[in-house]
């Protein structure tokens, strides 16, 4: 089966979109996962600081400040108690007071061991170092309180609460705590760099996770710079894996409705791409068949319509060329009626002469002189005639050799006057010779040019009534050389002006009876050869001009 060109561009395309569809599709699910990841990297950071933030204000700094107003209060209560001197009032306060100390020795503790912390030179991140590892009671979640369903609220997710020990594990979402000993053996990683003030990310945890897990750490830190803890926020990779691939269902989803669409547009454009390759297919067929004025019509600005261009210049040369073969072959056709018809009339008129002598119908002396002699000037003609047709073939050879060599045109002009001046004494004419400037120097051959200005000289002597003038001008230029040849006989009509140097073409005056109608055509292809031009002028009764130049002075 033949496939047509528009089939083959289609199933070109085709796979051309088809392969740039699945390679944009793997960059795309390859850098969009990858972005993904670093996008949920970034939320889950952001999400870390957000809780750090809130478990530095709530359990820290909250707890700061209220360590500092208990003391407060209960050095004004011990100054109220010495000034009043109510006993019962003094009692009941004095339980309150016993109470009250009972619950700020506690506070008082921890602030006298803040106070320390801030007098000892050993930094709190560097005495929370010495501690991590080391069981204690209770974790960041416990100062937290109901806080912790506030933060299970705002993350919804597994989020864990580190403290600088590192001695308990708060986890969110009602989950149990946890000591450190729990977790894997080297897990602890992410935890240590979040407790140096590092953000820090990983899958460390995901063999405790019980699925693969990324677990993004930041440390807890107040105001002053301390670091209390961290924060390990945890997002399973399956949810971040989904992202990717619903983006890249999407993609899939919407890739059939594009190709889809591509392939309408692609079978737009390749019908625009191969009509006119088939308009020149069918001209190109019609053209095949002989009809030259084909031509495509198609007007682009791309290689198709240089092609078009080009294939229409090609049918117009064909067609200069089919009217060339037929003018020729009209030519031809010509050429052999001429020559038939030249052949034709010297020939009867020898038979007949030759019948009348072999049949003894004349018989009387005279006579048959006559007729002898007519046949001896028909032969002569013969002879002429085929002599001219050998000429003009030779010079319408290219590989016919003619001698080029240095020549003086004023010598040939001189030459050719004298060989014709008994010619021209029959009629009485007078042939004039005119010369304007000097050096007449060309290269050519002396034969050639010779016999070129002899036959115009006979055609002007032939044409020119009795005791007329015929004058021949050598003229010479800065860069031209130029001869005329002037006779005031009966003219060339203009219809005829176009058609004089082609064989065979004559008038059919009596002055031209003896002609072939080759002597002007062997004119023009010596002047051809030589690189001449050579041209007439012409009036009907004024006679004509003849005007052979060169091109420029050689």
């Amino acid at each position: 089966m033949k496939i047509k060109i528009r089939g083959r561009l289609m199933l070109y395309f085709s796979i051309a979109l088809i392969t740039l569809s699945f390679v944009i599709s793997s960059l795309f699910f390859v850098f969009f996962s990858h972005y993904n990841l670093e996008h949920h990297k970034i939320k889950l950071i952001d999400r870390a600081n957000r809780i750090s933030n809130i478990v530095a204000q709530v359990v820290f700094e909250n707890q700061q400040t209220n360590q500092t107003n208990n003391v407060e209060h209960n050095n004004q209560s011990n100054q109220n108690t010495c000034n009043n001197p109510d006993n019962s009032n003094n009692s009941s306060n004095t339980n309150n007071t016993n109470n009250t100390n009972n619950s700020n020795s506690s506070n008082s503790s921890n602030s006298s061991h803040h106070k320390n912390q801030k007098n000892n030179p050993v930094s709190s991140n560097q005495q929370n170092t010495q501690m991590r590892g080391k069981y204690r009671a209770g974790g960041i979640g416990y100062g937290l309180g109901p806080y912790m369903n506030l933060l299970d609220n705002l993350v919804q997710g597994d989020y864990w609460l580190v403290d600088q020990e590192m001695a308990l594990i708060t986890r969110g979402n009602k989950q149990t705590e946890l000591n450190l000993s729990d977790l894997p053996e080297g897990s602890n990683q992410l935890i240590e760099q979040a407790l140096n003030g590092e953000n820090a990310f990983g899958e460390d945890l995901s063999s405790f996770l019980g699925s693969r897990t990324m677990t993004v750490a930041v440390p807890i830190t107040i105001s002053d710079g301390t670091i209390k803890g961290a924060v390990l926020l945890h997002e399973p990779i399956q949810i971040i894996s989904n992202t990717s691939k619903q983006a890249l269902e999407i993609l899939l989803i919407s890739m059939p409705i594009a190709l889809l669409i591509a392939f309408i547009l692609a079978a737009v454009f390749s019908k625009r791409l191969s009509d006119p390759l088939r308009k020149l297919a069918k001209s190109a067929d019609n053209i095949g068949k002989g009809d030259y004025l084909q031509r495509s019509g198609i007007k682009r600005n791309d290689e198709i319509g240089d092609l078009a261009a080009s294939f229409d210049q090609m049918a117009s040369d064909l067609q200069i060329a089919n009217q060339n073969k037929i003018e020729a072959e009209q030519r031809r056709q010509n050429f052999l009626a001429n020559i038939s018809h030249e052949l034709r009339t010297p020939i009867t008129v020898m038979r007949a002469s030759l019948e009348a002598l072999v049949d003894g119908v004349i018989t009387e002396d005279k006579t048959i002189d006559e007729y002898y002699q007519q046949m001896l000037n028909e032969s002569k003609y013969l002879e002429r005639l085929v002599a001219d047709l050998l000429e003009l073939s030779r010079l319408q050879d290219p590989n016919f050799s003619i001698q080029f060599e240095n020549t003086d045109l004023y010598e040939i002009c001189q030459d050719a006057l004298h060989g014709m001046q008994a010619l021209a004494a029959e009629k009485s004419i007078k042939l004039n010779f005119e010369q304007e400037g000097s050096n007449f120097g060309i290269l050519g051959d002396y034969a050639r040019l010779r016999q070129m200005i002899i036959i115009i000289l006979d055609n002007a002597i032939k044409f020119s009534p009795e005791n007329e003038t015929i004058k021949l001008i050598l003229k010479s230029t800065d860069n031209k050389l130029a001869i005329m040849i002037q006779d005031h006989g009966s003219g060339i009509p203009s219809e005829d002006l176009p058609f004089i140097f082609e064989r065979f073409h004559k008038q059919t005056s009596e002055e031209n009876k003896k002609g072939s109608g080759l002597g002007l055509p062997i004119a023009y292809e010596i002047a051809k050869r030589h690189g001449l031009d050579i041209s007439v002028e012409s009036s009907v009764g004024k006679g004509s001009l003849f005007i052979i130049e060169t091109a420029s002075k050689q």
